[in-house]
This record gives C-alpha cells, structure tokens and sequence, in this order.
C-alpha cells in the first residue's frame, strides 16, 4: 500500500476545516484552487485516509431531547422495535427485560411540540 503524501492530506484536511458546510465546488471557487485537483485529492483520501461526518446541535435546530420507556410485551418486542427505527426523532431504541419487559427510547421532539409526546409513543 502506497503511503499517503502527508503535505497533501494536510492541506486537503485544512481547506475542510475551514469550510465545513460548504460542496467541494464552493470551496475551489472562494479559495482559488482548481476544482478537479481538490476533487482528485479528496478521491484519492477520502475513505482511507480521512472521512468527514455531520455533527449537529439538537437546541440549536430547535429539538429537545426525552428518555422513554415503552412497555410492549416480549413477542412484539422486534416487531415495535423494528417500527419504531424508521422514526427519524428517535434517536436511541434498547430493549429492556426485568420486572417490565419493553423499550428505553431516547426521543428528539421540536420544542413547540412538547405536549404531544404521548400521542406520538401511543402510535407504537
């Protein structure tokens, strides 16, 4: 495996630190670079040598978090479960066994939305 050229993963990890929301088009054009050589860099590390994620804010994007805890009875534990994974607001799902059987949620809701968590986990 050929090592990586370090002054080019360098500069490639500094230009998306300084523009982290910005497409690779964006980025070539406010700083002056070619685009095809800052898309061939980012080909040629991206995966291997670097990747980049998303890190958000829940206040900032105006969501408040909740723990839950579902009962649902131990055969439709997957089932609910399964259902419940495609809900983009719930962030977190455990199955919980014990003295009750059923869900650990951790729920994102909008602020102004609050009031209607019930209604919402009574769907499942």
């Amino acid at each position: 495996m050929v090592e990586p050229v370090m002054e080019e993963l360098e500069f490639l990890v500094e230009i998306l630190n300084r523009h982290p929301t910005d497409s690779l088009k964006k980025i070539s054009e406010s700083e002056g670079i070619d685009y095809y050589r800052l898309k061939r860099l980012y080909d040629k590390y991206y995966g291997k040598y670097l990747n980049v994620s998303a890190l958000y804010n829940l206040r900032l994007i105006g969501l408040k978090s909740f723990v839950a805890f579902l009962s649902v009875p131990p055969d439709e534990l997957m089932e609910v479960a399964n259902r419940m994974a495609t809900n983009p607001f719930i962030g977190y799902i455990n199955p919980a066994f014990g003295f009750k059987n059923g869900l650990s949620l951790i729920i994102y809701v909008p602020a102004d939305q609050t009031d209607k968590i019930d209604d919402f986990i009574s769907r499942y």
